[in-house]
């Protein structure tokens, strides 16, 4: 089962995304898929729109950005294209665990959340952001 829906970089798009996302995976039905893991996905895939919006198109607000679902057998897919800067997470630290920044935690999120998150390329122009969970 593969499902998409094609956007535009605007944090205003957010919950619009969170919605299809939930709408999706809710329609599911597989037995580990629970509310727990919906919740974890969507929150990862909050995070990874919104740092595609403001860091790899420095919050340009006219350009497109996919949203990918799909499951197969007992792997939860989601893929994010977009046409921005590559994601470099290599360069980025730990979070600042101590309270004196507010941001810098969504990579780390994201990471602990879901089982992989690879960096990519999806045909020449596409940068990519691939996230499993499995659900056995």
């Amino acid at each position: 089962m593969l499902t998409e829906l094609q956007t535009i970089s605007e944090l205003q798009e957010l919950p619009a995304i969170r919605a299809y996302l939930q709408t999706r995976l809710a329609g599911m039905h597989h037995p580990q898929l629970t509310t727990a893991i919906i919740d974890a996905v969507l929150l990862a895939s909050v995070e990874a729109v919104t740092n595609i919006i403001k860091h790899a198109y420095a919050d340009a607000t006219d350009r497109a950005l996919r949203v990918c679902l799909s499951l197969q057998d007992d792997l939860l897919c989601i893929t994010l294209l977009h046409h921005g800067d590559r994601a470099m997470p290599e360069q980025i630290g730990e979070p600042d665990f101590s309270g004196m920044r507010e941001d810098g935690f969504g990579l780390f999120i994201i990471h602990e959340l879901m089982d992989t998150v690879t960096y990519g390329r999806e045909a020449p122009d596409w940068q990519c952001i691939t996230m499993t969970k499995s659900l056995l």
